[in-house]
């Protein structure tokens, strides 16, 4: 899946989550982050939290391949409330079959990124 496809996904997830309370939502296509917050008034109760997710494409023996990996850093807010929505994008993504299964591809991707 490209970049822009994957922000898109995440971009139509958060937007579906307006009626529960995500805001703020904004797009930085550019340099392919998305910014929003768990608002103070949401379905679960949570506390307030703001989050990025920045999506970036893997590359693999030097070539781009068709995998991105996003990482989502909290901005400012609850550790609870980031974690639940972290677990709950994770769960969602998976169940439309949007993660890597392969549990040795998705090593070697952590290790890229932390590199």
């Amino acid at each position: 899946m490209s970049r822009k496809r994957a922000r898109q996904e995440l971009v139509i997830l958060l937007k579906d989550w307006r009626r529960y309370g995500m805001g703020d939502i904004q797009v930085d296509k550019e340099r392919n982050i998305v910014f929003a917050r768990v608002g103070a008034e949401n379905y679960l109760g949570m506390k307030e939290v703001a989050f990025a997710a920045e999506v970036m494409t893997v590359i693999e023996h030097g070539k781009k391949g068709p995998l991105c990996i996003v990482r989502l850093t909290q901005e400012r807010g609850a550790a609870s409330s980031f974690h639940m929505v972290v677990d709950t994008i994770w769960k969602v993504f998976g169940s439309r079959g949007l993660l890597v299964v392969d549990k040795s591809k998705e090593k070697m991707m952590i290790k890229t990124l932390n590199s």
